[in-house]
């Protein structure tokens, strides 16, 4: 959370940064957000991220950020919520992943071809302040809530 909020705040000026912790995890507000929420339960964190947020921006991480990262594309997949920019940071991290999605999840069909354009793997800093600007001063920065 740091990581995205600080690229954020220091490419744009402009952004409204919003950090969320959970209590369990023991997650601290950073310097970077401009409001902080403690929440006692993690679904209630991913639901207000995923509803509230303009672009989601993935560092390398565990199963947590996985499993974020993965309901996000899904619900874009499923037109559950609009589609927003997904940006992986690190292709060196997430090449394996890439490789095992393009090689045997859509080979195999489990996976649609167009769905990998749902995200992208990105290592320029000012490439990703960039991209979520450019989307967020198209929509307007218009609310995704649902």
């Amino acid at each position: 959370m740091r990581a995205a909020s600080c690229i954020v705040t220091t490419g744009s000026g402009k952004a409204r940064i919003i950090g969320i912790g959970v209590k369990s995890l023991k997650e601290e507000r950073n310097e970077c957000v401009q409001e902080f929420m403690l929440l006692d339960f993690l679904f209630a964190r991913k639901w207000l991220m995923i509803h509230y947020a303009a672009a989601f921006i993935v560092f390398p991480g565990g199963f947590g950020t996985l499993d974020e990262m993965m309901e996000v594309i899904t619900l874009m997949h499923t037109k559950e919520i609009p589609r927003a920019p997904i940006v992986l940071v690190g292709s060196d991290y997430w090449k394996d992943l890439l490789y095992w999605i393009k090689t045997d999840a859509v080979r195999a069909g489990l996976i649609c071809q167009e769905n990998l354009e749902l995200f992208t793997v990105q290592d320029d800093v000012e490439q990703i302040v960039a991209l979520v600007k450019n989307h967020c001063m198209g929509s307007h920065m218009h609310n995704h809530g649902g």
